[in-house]
């Protein structure tokens, strides 16, 4: 059994690092510890004033800690790569070895790095193993001249989420669509809810559940305020998460900024949700568009209003694609599977 520090934002803070180790922790057959940076819940001090304290705080652990591997998880912009890239340096200093989880991504930046390479190849090239979400995102990587290895791998669908759910097999689309995300222009509130007015009009009875926080949380509200069948839960945590994609019909993520891996598409399949998406990030990698649901490159209302009218009217083809999707996660997306198949390329590449 081997020792593995994580270098990552605090567990309790809402986010997509986050919530990826949240739902990993139960799964690891090795000993995971933790150390944080950036905000936390309990200290009201801006992430800024906090890094050097953060980064003798790591230098520490990392002398008398005895770890055999480090985890350090950067997004690709400028500020993230320049903090991890310090710890990772300092990691190696002491000789320890370090695998960079790369999660979110800011394809402006990446054609910077691949022009001029050499802070990225100076640092990031002494990982032992770099981790990306998509094969777009690693072969733009690799553009940039690194001779590590770079490997795909996804987010997860806990386990537990999942607890005590099984899949109706006569599944009906009674008109429930699901927003779930970050409440933010980017991740395409307003547009959503856009093509829900419309549907409405075809189907009165028809809702449409926004679970999330985010800053245009205030706005949402207001816009929505006189608005039947727009449902503001705000944002849900464990068995009442699962309550929302259990009733459910169609989940609707029309985002309009890359993505690496959204989480909440993977869980949607789980639930055995048809997903309305775009192609963004790892989704283009592994959907499978008409057999998962579908993947609009535009934002044109009567599309996506097409799809989801689509799924209404063909009861075996939403049961064709419910039954798809619950099974295509179960086998690839569940928390204990990524966990193992990280520890695999562990064994493979560095112990």
């Amino acid at each position: 059994m081997k020792k593995i520090l994580i270098v990552c934002p605090d567990l309790k803070r809402v986010g997509g690092v986050a919530n990826h180790y949240l739902g990993l922790n139960d799964y690891w057959s090795h000993t995971i510890e933790y150390i944080y940076y950036g905000r936390r819940n309990s200290l009201k001090i801006h992430p800024f004033f906090l890094f050097p304290y953060d980064l003798l705080l790591f230098s520490f652990r990392i002398l008398f800690g005895k770890y055999d591997l480090i985890i350090v998880n950067p997004s690709l912009r400028k500020y993230q790569l320049f903090r991890d890239g310090l710890y990772l340096l300092t990691a190696k200093i002491f000789r320890k070895k370090v695998v960079t989880f790369i999660h979110g991504w800011d394809e402006k930046y990446i054609e910077k790095l691949i022009r001029k390479p050499f802070f990225f190849q100076t640092v990031y090239g002494h990982s032992e193993i770099i981790y990306v979400l998509c094969t777009e995102f690693r072969q733009k990587l690799m553009d940039c001249g690194l001779k590590v290895p770079v490997l795909l791998t996804t987010t997860k669908v806990d386990d537990k989420l999942l607890k005590n759910f099984s899949i109706d097999p006569s599944p009906k689309c009674t008109g429930k669509l699901l927003f779930l995300a970050r409440i933010e222009k980017n991740k395409g509130i307003y547009f959503a809810i856009e093509v829900f007015k419309r549907f409405k009009q075809m189907y009165p009875e028809a809702c449409m559940y926004v679970v999330g926080s985010g800053k245009e949380l205030r706005a949402v509200e207001t816009l929505t305020r006189s608005m039947n069948g727009i449902k503001l839960l705000g944002a849900k945590f464990g068995e009442e998460l699962a309550n929302c994609y259990k009733d459910s019909d169609i989940y609707l993520l029309p985002t309009t900024h890359g993505e690496g891996m959204p989480t909440s598409v993977l869980e949607a399949m789980a639930f055995g949700l048809p997903v309305i998406t775009r192609p963004v990030g790892g989704l283009k990698d592994f959907f499978e568009d008409g057999k998962m649901g579908y993947l609009i490159e535009d934002f044109d209302t009567n599309e996506y209003i097409e799809k989801i009218v689509q799924l209404m009217r063909n009861e075996k083809l939403y049961e064709s694609i419910s039954s798809y999707n619950y099974n295509y996660a179960q086998h690839r997306f569940l928390a204990s599977k990524v966990a193992r198949q990280l520890e695999m390329d562990f064994e493979k590449y560095i112990f």
